[in-house]
């Protein structure tokens, strides 16, 4: 009797922890998370955050763009400055 292939689901998802985006099944652990790095001890009450922990993968939602009418400059001449030469 053949053994039956198991099939997994998987969609683009991105670490809690690091922020790497790929293509996994969500709400599993990321294996290789490369975490965060602490450049000097956290206090106390944040005692059991590390950057040992690993990540979890939850599914993927893209950034909102900006308009593009917000990201482009008209130049202003105006009357004061006087005539151009």
């Amino acid at each position: 009797m053949p053994k039956v292939k198991k099939i997994k689901s998987v969609v683009k998802c991105e670490c809690s922890k690091c922020g790497q985006v790929a293509f996994v099944e969500p709400n599993q652990t990321h294996a290789f998370c490369r975490g965060f790095k602490l450049s000097k001890p956290l206090p106390t009450m944040f005692a059991s955050l590390h950057g040992k922990n690993k990540g979890t993968w939850i599914p993927y939602q893209a950034p909102v763009a900006q308009p593009m009418q917000d990201a482009i400059l008209v130049p202003v001449v105006s009357e004061a400055s006087g005539p151009i030469d």
